[in-house]
């Protein structure tokens, strides 16, 4: 037999908030809004129906719509490198 060595850690955060930093300065108005879909059933439908909202109430808004290979996996390096290049920010959606 062996000797082994185990070392315990506690699975529980400090107690207490993490300090917050609040964005004081000007922010940039939001141009392009991207959807990353997951691939499953409905996700598509409701992405395009929030898109169309939000484009009803800011006209100037450009929409681009993105896919992950398959549900099961994360979004490849290539397409997040895609999407942060492509649009200020996403809405990953799920059809859950």
């Amino acid at each position: 037999m062996t000797d082994a060595a185990w070392i315990l850690v506690s699975p529980v955060a400090p107690a207490g908030h993490p300090e917050r930093k609040v964005h004081s300065g000007p922010r940039p108005p939001i141009t392009t809004l991207g959807f990353l879909s997951n691939r499953k059933h409905n996700t598509e439908e409701l992405q395009r129906l929030l898109g169309q909202r939000l484009v009803a109430a800011h006209p100037d808004l450009k929409l681009r719509f993105y896919e992950k290979p398959n549900s099961a996996a994360g979004a490849d390096f290539q397409l997040l490198e895609v999407i942060s290049k492509e649009v200020q920010i996403v809405i990953n959606g799920t059809g859950d």
